[in-house]
């Protein structure tokens, strides 16, 4: 009965407080391009354009929303991965305000790349479609072999699938959420994950998106950009609902219903992840976790590639209540050890440790929690995810499974550092 009144509670603070996450540190794509910001609803159509123009007039490229820092230790929105890049075109529009767009893009230099649509402040899930699927390539292809190459998405609203401008030829399709009488919000996510050689994913990266009628297949005024509230729960519901209890002993298993209903960006692209959720309040504890490291897929040359057990893997520290990753350990960090057990070491910043890691073998990564001012704000849990992204028919039987399923123990720095118990007390 406490447990369900939590989540009540959870639930209707999600809804009626907050929405999905903007993180204040996010980049708006500026470009030379000229949007038209109209009345809510517009129903104005330029009936001097013909149908299926590119005009400055209907270039929406400019309603991006982006987050582009892909360095693994930098916080990333959306509880994404860190070694990603992400865009929002989000915007509202009811029955009688509807859009249709045109995606026209360049297969980004990276590992893997998406759309996804979703309906309302919690982003539940509409339709989704992946690069090999716009490609015509294998499912585990880096898409990095197709650098360059242009590609082209139409995104529309179901009811109107059949119309001659949600029917362009040589365009992929995609679905928004039907539409309702009232107005709600529409986005659209593009994700690029793994970008090669870890170069910076730049705003020239992204699509151009442009607006049309749905009905006559002319453009159309862009809509406003919605711009989400920050997500923002108590540290203390996440701490009730997942903290209560400490651990010493880490057996990662899957999400709450809590955590996948919530929606909030969910990734197709991962069937499945495993998480595990601990309290770590002493700054003298570390986490000391161990699984067998999948391989993942990686381009050879300019024609060839190894497809690996997945497209892509990794580990990462996130932030529940804002809806915030804190860092990540990508598979590209521990390509040396595909295949192998891995060791991830996590604690707060300690030289001696950290070499201790070093000289093992071992993956260190710092414990960033508890940077807030006010005491109410500190993160009291500590959480790990572990993802793997487009895995392989054959892999799906014994992902996760084994040794390839993380598990670990929370041990003292003391511990750790002694070798003669480090066996028995932290692995």
């Amino acid at each position: 009965m406490k447990k369900n009144l939590i989540t009540a509670i959870v639930f209707g603070f999600l809804v009626f407080g907050c929405g999905s996450d903007e993180h204040s540190e996010v980049v708006v794509n500026k470009t030379d391009t000229t949007v038209v910001e109209t009345a809510e609803d517009v129903g104005e159509v330029r009936m001097d354009l013909a149908a299926g123009a590119e005009t400055q007039w209907n270039n929406c490229t400019a309603n991006w929303v982006a987050r582009l820092d892909t360095n693994p230790l930098t916080p990333q929105w959306y509880s994404g991965d860190t070694h990603a890049a992400y865009g929002v075109f989000a915007f509202r529009a009811n029955r009688r305000n509807r859009y249709v767009f045109k995606f026209k893009g360049r297969v980004p230099d990276a590992r893997f790349f998406s759309y996804e649509s979703y309906e309302g402040p919690l982003m539940a899930l509409g339709d989704h479609i992946f690069d090999h699927q716009m490609l015509g390539t294998s499912s585990g292809q880096p898409a990095s072999l197709s650098a360059g190459q242009g590609y082209g998405l139409l995104v529309y609203p179901p009811e109107d699938s059949g119309r001659p401008v949600a029917r362009i030829p040589g365009y992929s399709r995609m679905e928004l959420t039907r539409s309702k009488v009232r107005r709600t919000i529409k986005s659209v996510m593009f994700r690029v994950y793994a970008p090669k050689g870890q170069k910076q994913v730049t705003l020239a990266d992204f699509p151009q998106v442009y607006a049309y009628d749905p009905q006559t297949g002319r453009p159309k005024a862009c809509p406003r950009v919605h711009n989400f509230k920050p997500f923002d729960m108590p540290q203390q519901i996440v701490t009730a609902m997942r903290g209560m209890k400490t651990s010493r002993t880490l057996d990662f298993g899957s999400p709450p219903g809590w955590f996948g209903g919530l929606g909030l960006g969910t990734n197709t692209a991962v069937k499945d992840y495993v998480i595990n959720t601990t309290r770590m309040d002493d700054p003298n504890d570390i986490a000391v976790v161990r699984f067998r490291a999948p391989y993942f897929s990686k381009q050879l040359s300019d024609k060839t590639y190894t497809p690996g057990h997945t497209r892509y893997w990794s580990f990462c520290f996130p932030n529940f209540a804002e809806n915030t990753t804190l860092s990540c350990l990508p598979d590209y960090v521990a390509e040396k050890d595909q295949g192998k057990m891995i060791t991830i070491v996590y604690g707060k910043r300690n030289p001696q440790v950290e070499y201790a890691a070093e000289q093992a073998g071992y993956y260190f990564m710092e414990d960033t929690r508890r940077q807030a001012i006010r005491p109410k704000d500190i993160q009291r849990v500590n959480a790990f995810v572990y993802r793997n992204m487009m895995t392989t028919p054959e892999f799906d039987s014994y992902s996760y499974q084994g040794d390839y399923r993380p598990r670990g123990k929370v041990c003292t720095t003391q511990q750790f550092l002694n070798p003669s118990i480090r066996s028995g007390s932290c692995l």
